[in-house]
């Protein structure tokens, strides 16, 4: 990082260091029965993952930090066209001094809230819910496009009306 950066935080790296080097472990397990992986409609996924961050192996690893995420998403069709869904995911780490840098929670990758998609917020550990219901105004239609390779020559669409509930 920057002097400027360091003077105005002494935490992004701990022991206000410039730079840092560490390694680090992990393991997820996902067990996926999603009809579609993009947008499902149907099914239930569990996922799970252990990090450790500093594993000691560099004289400037100066922290050690283990942390666990699960989650837990469900799918279902409640009738003709309307369907269901709801999602649970925690995380937690063990050690509550670590540098800022690893310290990032809602807003990045996947866990965003929907409607606050510009905004992070940034700590150690959190809890996310969501919740939706969707009716399906045009039922699906597939398309077949007529050139390029088989696998591409098609697709499909529909279209959803979708009202949700994140915390």
């Amino acid at each position: 990082i920057s002097d400027t950066l360091r003077f105005l935080t002494d935490d992004y790296f701990l022991n206000n260091r410039l730079n840092t080097s560490f390694f680090s472990l992990h393991y997820q397990l996902v067990d996926d029965h999603r009809d579609v992986r993009y947008y499902p409609l149907d099914g239930y996924l569990f996922a799970s993952e252990i990090s450790l961050f500093g594993l000691g192996l560099l004289p400037e690893e100066d922290f050690s930090n283990l942390r666990f995420q699960t989650e837990g998403r469900y799918y279902k069709r409640m009738a003709t066209r309307w369907f269901a869904g709801g999602m649970l995911k925690m995380r937690m780490a063990t050690t509550p001094l670590q540098p800022y840098y690893l310290m990032r929670a809602l807003g990045y990758s996947n866990d965003i809230i929907r409607g606050f998609e510009y905004y992070v917020i940034d700590g150690q550990g959190f809890a996310l819910t969501k919740a939706h219901i969707k009716y399906q105004l045009l039922k699906r239609r597939e398309v077949d496009y007529g050139f390029g390779p088989e696998q591409f020559s098609k697709g499909h669409h529909s279209l959803f009306l979708n009202l949700f509930f994140d915390a």
